[in-house]
C-alpha cells in the first residue's frame, strides 16, 4: 500500500484475511493533530479474466454546454472532451476495438433529454444477452429545486422550473434499464456528481450527491452489472486543464487505466474490478481524498474491457 499528501510518502505491506473489509490509516502531524483514512478492502474474484466473446456496444454522453444558464446551468469546460476521447479510445484495438456503428456518442446540443430517452430506449436494447453494454455519461446532475428528493441528470434543454419534463430522473433511468437492455453485462460509468465544490477546479455539481448512492440502489438489483461513480456522497467530481490537457479527473485516470495502467497482475487484459481499484486510489490521491468513486460489483470483476499493450 502507498499512501501520499501533501508531500508524505510511506510504503507498508500488509497481510489481511478473508473477513477484513477495510483498512484505517491513522497519521498525527507535530502539532498532534490526527486525521483517519479507511482504505476499503474488495476481495479479487477467482479465475481468469473473461473476454467478452461476442459484441460491444457503448453509449457515451458528454455535456459541456448547456442552454438554460441564466438559470444557473452554468457550462462545464471538459465532459464533451472526455465523452470524445473515451469514444476514440474504445475504438482503438487497446481499448476493445469496438465497432463505430455499435457505438453511439451524444454531445452537448445533441444531448437533449428527448435524444437521451432514445438512445436509453432503442439504442441500449441493440445489444443481445451476450453482449457488453457500456454506458458512460459526463455532465452535470442536480435534485429539483422544488422537490430535493428527486434527483436528475441534467440535460443540454433541462430548465430548473420543470425538471420533471426536461432532465432525466434516476427512476426513469432505472425503468429505462430494466425495460430495453437485454445484455447481461452493463457498465455504467458516471463522471457526474452534485456537491459543493470548494476547490479552484471546476466541479460538475448543481446540488447534493446523493444521486451517487441512489444510482447503486436502483440500478445494482441483477447479477452481471457493475456501477462505477467518479464520486462519494457531498463530494466535489472535479475537472481541470491539468488532467491531461483537459478532462474532468475521474475520466483521465479512467484512460490511463483502460490504456494499460491498470493491469496490475501483468495479464495484459484490464478488467472491471483491476480498473476501479486503479482509478479509485488515483484519484484520491491526486485530490487529496477529496474525490473518492465508488463501485459495485456483480459477475463482471473480471471482464476484460481492455488490453494493456506496454
Amino acid at each position: 500500500m502507498t499512501c501520499r499528501e501533501r508531500g508524505v510518502n510511506f510504503d507498508a505491506n500488509i497481510a489481511i484475511n478473508s473477513t477484513i473489509t477495510e483498512v484505517v490509516v491513522e497519521a498525527e502531524d507535530n502539532n498532534g493533530a490526527r486525521t483517519k483514512v479507511s482504505v476499503p478492502v474488495i476481495p479479487k474474484k477467482s479465475g481468469l479474466a473473461s473476454q467478452v466473446g461476442r459484441r460491444k456496444y457503448a453509449l457515451i454522453i458528454g455535456i459541456s454546454k448547456y442552454k438554460n444558464n441564466a438559470q444557473g446551468i452554468r457550462n462545464l469546460d471538459y465532459a464533451d472532451v472526455d465523452a470524445a476521447s473515451l469514444y476514440e479510445f474504445l475504438q482503438k484495438p487497446a481499448g476493445g476495438g469496438f465497432l463505430r456503428d455499435d457505438m453511439l456518442i451524444i454531445a452537448n446540443e445533441q444531448a437533449t433529454i428527448a435524444r437521451i430517452r432514445e438512445a436509453l430506449t432503442t439504442f441500449v436494447a441493440k445489444a443481445t444477452a451476450n453482449d457488453l453494454l457500456l454506458i458512460f455519461v459526463a455532465g452535470h446532475g442536480a435534485p429539483d429545486p422544488f422537490a430535493p428528493q428527486n434527483l436528475y441528470v441534467i440535460a443540454y434543454d433541462t430548465s430548473v422550473t420543470d425538471m420533471l419534463r426536461t432532465a432525466l430522473a434516476m427512476p426513469d433511468l432505472r425503468r429505462y434499464v430494466e425495460q430495453n437492455v437485454r445484455s447481461k453485462r452493463v457498465i455504467l460509468l458516471m463522471d457526474t456528481c452534485h456537491s459543493a465544490g470548494l476547490s479552484t477546479e471546476l466541479t460538475r455539481e448543481l446540488g447534493n450527491n446523493l444521486a451517487n448512492i441512489y444510482l447503486e440502489k436502483l440500478l445494482y438489483q441483477e447479477e452481471g452489472r457493475a456501477i462505477i461513480t467518479s464520486s462519494d456522497v457531498n463530494e466535489p467530481s472535479r475537472e481541470s486543464q491539468k488532467w491531461g490537457n483537459g478532462h474532468g479527473v475521474f475520466t483521465y485516470y479512467l484512460l490511463k487505466g483502460l490504456s494499460g495502467s491498470a493491469d496490475k497482475n501483468e495479464d495484459r487484459l484490464v478488467t472491471v474490478g483491476e480498473l476501479f481499484r486503479y482509478v479509485r486510489q488515483e484519484v484520491r490521491l491526486e485530490t487529496q481524498f477529496a474525490q473518492n468513486p465508488r463501485m459495485l460489483l456483480g459477475d463482471n470483476e473480471n471482464v476484460a474491457l481492455a488490453v494493456a499493450l506496454h
